[in-house]
């Protein structure tokens, strides 16, 4: 089965902050909603696909789940 985009990425922040670099990459090939999560200090940010770049958004409409809610959800590392 091919598929020819994911509906939702995620990105694990890098130290060096390359995460946001790789937009573009991700808009030119469709995927719907970004998740950036960052394990110090404990945050994730959404963005949504939107006229051919994302915007920051408070839920996903892929999960079904506000980014409050998700967040308490994950098993976040000690």
């Amino acid at each position: 089965m091919y598929l020819p985009t994911a509906e939702l990425g995620v990105e694990v922040r890098s130290p060096w902050h390359e995460t946001y670099d790789k937009f573009p990459h991700y808009a030119a090939h469709g995927v719907r909603e970004l998740l950036v999560v960052d394990a110090e200090p404990r945050s994730i940010d959404a963005y949504a696909l939107v006229d051919g770049g994302y915007v920051a958004t408070a839920t996903s409409a892929v999960l079904g789940i506000t980014i409050a809610d998700l967040h308490t959800k994950i098993d976040w590392p000690a």
